[in-house]
């Protein structure tokens, strides 16, 4: 299979990624999140507005994402690893396609507005690609490791 088409099968099979932001001081946080991505694999998810992630994505918004299955057999596991700029969503429109998106995968009901602006505790997130790797294994003297090969955006859209 083409590395194109696994990574697309890969964030297609997984409901979770980790985000990976870095605060003021430079200190990292890594956190689990449900999300959801639309056809120019931008990623979307809601989140509390206190949320360690949610403010150091504010303060820098450069940030990075691995989606994997953590199920895989030992020795098969396969990532996808994506730099992004992440922003809070602030226009209507985008809202409410951020969370229709969201929504449309968990199958559930569409949150009205009100749950993710003003004095809500929640808001809706996305993070825009601007690379993408995935698990590539290499031989270097004989032994099989890890590495990555990077994908092209322009190859990614559906």
């Amino acid at each position: 299979m083409n590395k194109l088409v696994e990574a697309k099968n890969i964030i297609k099979n997984n409901i979770y990624l980790t985000l990976g932001t870095v605060n003021k001081e430079g200190d990292g946080w890594v956190t689990p999140l449900f999300f959801a991505y639309d056809k120019k694999y931008n990623f979307y998810w809601i989140s509390p507005k206190g949320s360690v992630h949610a403010k150091n994505s504010s303060r820098n918004p450069n940030s990075t994402i691995v989606i994997y299955d953590s199920q895989t057999p030992k020795w098969t596991g396969i990532a996808v690893w994506v730099r992004v700029t992440v922003e809070k969503l602030k226009i209507k429109t985008e809202i409410q396609d951020g969370l229709k998106c969201i929504f449309d995968r968990l199958k559930e009901p569409v949150w009205p507005l009100e749950k993710v602006t003003g004095k809500a505790i929640y808001r809706a997130y996305r993070a825009i690609p601007n690379k993408f790797w995935i698990t590539d294994d290499v031989k270097i003297n004989g032994e099989t490791v890890d590495a990555r090969t990077e994908i092209n955006l322009n190859e990614l859209d559906e």
